[in-house]
C-alpha cells in the first residue's frame, strides 16, 4: 500500500512515509554512564549476540517496510542496494481485508520476536530503539479487530488525494525509473478497485463514510479526471523526460507517449471508476455523524489517538489538558488586542523563498543549523487545490536529504493573510519540518527509525514551530497574543474532534460548543463538523502533540532554573528523534541530570561504591 503525506491509517496497516506502542518487554532502564559496565555477570558474547540479533530483526524490518510497494521505496532511500533492500517489480502494493491482516501478523510475528531479545544486553542506541519498537508493536496489533473502521479514502487525506503529488515527486534517479513509473501508473486501476471493494464491505457492516466525504471524494476524483489531456502529469513527466541525461530523442518521444496513454488510459479511468463506485455506494446514506456513533467507535477511537499522537494519554486526558491550555490562553487573552494584523514586520508580506531564507536566519540563537541544505516551493496543481492541505512539506530520503520541497496550496494563499504564509512556512521549513527531518537524518540514527511513523512527534513539532514563528515577525506584546490565539484555536478544534469523535456531538451540539466561544457562523462550524468527521483524531496530532512538547519544555525548566538554555532543549528534542512522548519524557530526565551535574555526581558514586566493595573482604 502506499505511503502518505499524512497519517490515514494506522501504521500496522500502511508503509510509513516518514512526508506519522506498550510490551511487557520493555526495558525501562535507562543508559549507563560512560565508564560502567552494561553487562554485569552475562558475558561479552552474549551481549554481542543479543546486539547482533536485535539488529537483524531492525533490518528485516525496515526491509520490509520500505520495499513495501515501489513509491514508498522511492521516497524512502535513493541508493536502495546500500541498504541490501532488493526492488520489487514495480507495484502499489494492495489494500484488501487479508493485506491488512496479514501486515498485522507480520508485526506481531516481529513483537514476539522482539521479546526474545534481552535489551540490557544492548547498546544506548539500540535500547531506544527498542523501547520504541517493542511499544509500536504492541498498540498497532490492537488494531486487528478494527480492520473495516480504517478509511483510506478522505478528502484531504486519503489515498486517492494524496497519490497524484506522489506521482508528481516520484524521483527518477536512473533510466529505469522512468519506465517504473509509467507502469505505475498503470497499477491505479487494480488499487482503486481494491478501494471500491475495501468500501463497499465497510457499507455492509455499517461502517460506510459519512454522506458527506462520499460527496467530497466523488467531486475530488471528478476534478482530477475533468481534463485529461491537460492533466499535470502528462507535461510534468514530459519536462522529466526532455531533461533526463542520456536519451535519445526517438527514446524522449517515445516514453512521453507512453506516459501519455497510461494517464489517458489508465489513471484517469480509475479516477472515474472509483467515483462512480462510492457514488453508487453514496445511494441511501444517511450517515452524517463522527467515529463514536459507529459501534466500537469509540473504542477505535481510544487506539486511533493513541497511535497517531504518540501519546499514551486517554481521550479524556488528552480532553482535560486541552481545556486547560484553552482556559489559560483565553484568561491571557482577555481584554486584549494584537491591533492590525498587517502591521506585522515587511518580512511578512515578503514572497515564500523570502521568508523561509528570513526564518532560517532568524531563528540561529534557539535553534540548530543546516549546512548545505537546499529547497524549493511547489504549487499544488488546480485540479487539486480545493481537496489538499493548504501546506506540505515532502521529507526526503534517509541518503539524499539536501533538497527539499515544500508544497504550498494557491487556493489557501488567496483565502488568508500574511501571517498564515509567515507562520506555515515557519511550520513546514524553519524551524518545522525541513529542519526537524533534516537534523535528525544528519544524526545517521538506524534505518528503521525512518520507517515507523510519529505523527504527534513531527506535528506537534510543526505547531511548535509555527507558534515560535510569531515571535519572528512582531514585538513582543504582539506575539505573545498572536501565540495565545493559535494555542486556543489549536485547543478549540482538537476539543472540537474529540467532542464529534468520542462524545458523539452531532451538529446541533458543535454549535452550541462554538457559540460558547463567540464563533455563530453556523456555514463555518457545519465544514468543521464535516472535515473533523472526515478525519477523525486528525487535528489531535498537532494539539496534543505541540501540548506534549510544551510539558517536556516546561519540566526541563523548572528542573534545571537559570542552567536552561531553550536551543539546548530544542536539540535535545531534535536529536532524539521519532518517539513516544513517554519515552522522551524518560530520555529527559537523563538529559536534565546531564546539564545539571547530576549524571556526573552519580558516575562518582558508582566508581566510590566500587572501590568500596573491592576493599572489603571476600
Amino acid at each position: 500500500m502506499i505511503k502518505c503525506l499524512k497519517r490515514i491509517i494506522p501504521f500496522a496497516l500502511a508503509a510509513a512515509m516518514a512526508l506519522s506502542m506498550q510490551s511487557t518487554a520493555l526495558s525501562q532502564s535507562r543508559a549507563l554512564p560512560s565508564g560502567s559496565s552494561p553487562l554485569s555477570s552475562v558475558s561479552a558474547a552474549s551481549a554481542e549476540t543479543a546486539r547482533k540479533s536485535f539488529e537483524e530483526l531492525c533490518n528485516e524490518f525496515f526491509a520490509h517496510e520500505a520495499s513495501a510497494d515501489t513509491i514508498t521505496l522511492n521516497f524512502i532511500v535513493a541508493n536502495p542496494e546500500n541498504y541490501g533492500l532488493a526492488v520489487p517489480p514495480p507495484t502499489l502494493g494492495d489494500f484488501t481485508a487479508d493485506s491488512l491482516s496479514e501486515r498485522i501478523s507480520y508485526f506481531k510475528d516481529a513483537g514476539d520476536r522482539l521479546k526474545d531479545i534481552n535489551p540490557s544486553l544492548l547498546t544506548a542506541a539500540q535500547k531506544t530503539t527498542y523501547e520504541i519498537l517493542a511499544k509500536t508493536l504492541e498498540a498497532e496489533e490492537k488494531f486487528k479487530d478494527y480492520l473495516y473502521y480504517i478509511e483510506p479514502l478522505s478528502p484531504a487525506l486519503g489515498i486517492q488525494a494524496q497519490l497524484p503529488i506522489l506521482l508528481g515527486e516520484f524521483s527518477f534517479r536512473k533510466a529505469s525509473d522512468l519506465n517504473d513509473y509509467i507502469l505505475l501508473l498503470g497499477q491505479t486501476p487494480k488499487l482503486f478497485s481494491q478501494l471500491a471493494d475495501f468500501e463497499a464491505e465497510k457499507k455492509a457492516l455499517g461502517l460506510f463514510m459519512s454522506k458527506y466525504n462520499a460527496q467530497s471524494v466523488i467531486s475530488q476524483c471528478e476534478d482530477f479526471a475533468l481534463d485529461p489531456a491537460n492533466n499535470f502529469l502528462i507535461s510534468h513527466f514530459n519536462k522529466i523526460a526532455d531533461e533526463f541525461p542520456g536519451l535519445s530523442a526517438q527514446e524522449r518521444d517515445a516514453l512521453k507517449q507512453r506516459s501519455r496513454d497510461a494517464v489517458i488510459s489508465q489513471l484517469i479511468p480509475a479516477y472515474r471508476d472509483l467515483a462512480s463506485a462510492i457514488r453508487a455506494l453514496n445511494v441511501g446514506n444517511e450517515n452524517q455523524g463522527g467515529m463514536s456513533t459507529y459501534k466500537g467507535g469509540k473504542e477505535y477511537y481510544q487506539l486511533l489517538v493513541n497511535s497517531s499522537t504518540n501519546s499514551s494519554r486517554s481521550v479524556d486526558e488528552m480532553e482535560r489538558m486541552m481545556k486547560e491550555s484553552l482556559d489559560k490562553a483565553r484568561a491571557f487573552l482577555a481584554g486584549k488586542s494584537s491591533g492590525d494584523i498587517n502591521e506585522l514586520l515587511p518580512i511578512a508580506k515578503s514572497s515564500p523563498e523570502e521568508i523561509i531564507e528570513f526564518q532560517r536566519n532568524a531563528i540561529a540563537s534557539d535553534f540548530p543549523s543546516l549546512d548545505g541544505i537546499n529547497y524549493k516551493v511547489e504549487y499544488v496543481d488546480k485540479s487539486m487545490e480545493n481537496y489538499l492541505s493548504p501546506a506540505f512539506y515532502l521529507t526526503p530520503a534517509l541518503d539524499d536529504f539536501k533538497d527539499n520541497i515544500i508544497y504550498i496550496n494557491p487556493r489557501a494563499l488567496s483565502l488568508t493573510r500574511d501571517s498564515w504564509l509567515f507562520t506555515t512556512l515557519g511550520h513546514e521549513g524553519y524551524p518545522g519540518h525541513l529542519l526537524q527531518n533534516v537534523y535528525f537524518r544528519q544524526q545517521k540514527p538506524a534505518p528503521i527509525r525512518s520507517v515507523i511513523p510519529f505523527y504527534g512527534y513531527v506535528e506537534g513539532w510543526g505547531t511548535y514551530a509555527e507558534i515560535y514563528s510569531y515571535r519572528l515577525c512582531a514585538d513582543k506584546d504582539t506575539s505573545d497574543i498572536l501565540s495565545s490565539t493559535a494555542v486556543y484555536n489549536f485547543c478549540l478544534y482538537g476539543l472540537a474532534d474529540i467532542g464529534v469523535n468520542y462524545s458523539s456531538w452531532d451538529l446541533p451540539k458543535l454549535r452550541q460548543f462554538f457559540a460558547e466561544q463567540g464563533i455563530i457562523d453556523s456555514t463555518a462550524v457545519s465544514s468543521i463538523y464535516d472535515m473533523l468527521s472526515a478525519d477523525p483524531g486528525n487535528y489531535l496530532n498537532y494539539t496534543i502533540g505541540y501540548l506534549e512538547i510544551i510539558a517536556l519544555k516546561e519540566k526541563a525548566e523548572k528542573a534545571l532554573g537559570s542552567k536552561f538554555v531553550l536551543k539546548d532543549f530544542h536539540e535535545f528534542y531534535l536529536s532524539a528523534g521519532p518517539a513516544w512522548f513517554d519515552i522522551l519524557d524518560a530520555k529527559l530526565d537523563d538529559w536534565i541530570d546531564l546539564k545539571s551535574g547530576r549524571q556526573a555526581a552519580r558516575f562518582s558514586a558508582i566508581h566510590l561504591s566500587s572501590r568500596t566493595h573491592a576493599m572489603l573482604p571476600a
